[in-house]
């Protein structure tokens, strides 16, 4: 069977880990999130300026994609979630071309408003390792979305609007059912 990555992207508070979580429980697949593999950085070994703590995000993708490419060797088909950057994403999907393996990119994306709202309402709930920048004003957080989304786009192959249940659930099922 051919390897088959799936990466879902986006910016804060679009639901990526909400996305993996539905899609573990309702397609049985190898999955991984830098926020789980940055939390147990942050526990262990702590950050004291934001460099560092950008540091350890650098850390927990490397970590990420070397536990991925060593579980290929046992599953065709795995998801990762994170805010990837376009370097990141850039390195990622050409090392999986270069290796033969397919990805789809998937970017979360959510109406401005509604996503500064889940964000400034999360955020004093946010693990520490998520908190090394103060709150954002909703100006600020727009641009850095409209920046974010930009830089990303080349490597996008579906664009999700995450309050739109239905047409995530059929865009999903066309990924990963037809790579049964």
């Amino acid at each position: 069977m051919k390897k088959h990555l799936v990466i879902i992207s986006g910016f804060i508070a679009t639901g990526k880990s909400t996305l993996l979580d539905y899609i573990k429980t309702h397609y049985n697949v190898k999955a991984y999130s830098k926020d789980v593999y940055k939390e147990k950085l942050v526990k262990t070994e702590g950050y004291r300026s934001r460099e560092e703590n950008k540091t350890l995000s650098i850390r927990a993708v490397n970590d990420i994609f070397n536990a991925i490419m060593e579980d290929f060797k046992q599953h065709a088909l795995i998801v990762a979630e994170a805010n990837f950057s376009k370097d990141e994403l850039k390195r990622i999907v050409q090392y999986c071309k270069n290796d033969d393996i397919d990805t789809t990119v998937i970017m979360l994306t959510l109406d401005e408003k509604l996503l500064y709202k889940r964000y400034s309402t999360r955020y004093s709930r946010l693990h520490e390792a998520h908190r090394s920048i103060p709150l954002l004003t909703r100006e600020v957080f727009t641009r850095a979305l409209r920046e974010y989304e930009e830089s990303i786009s080349f490597y996008v192959t579906e664009v999700i609007n995450a309050d739109e249940v239905l047409d995530m659930k059929k865009s999903l099922d066309y990924i990963f059912v037809s790579n049964d």
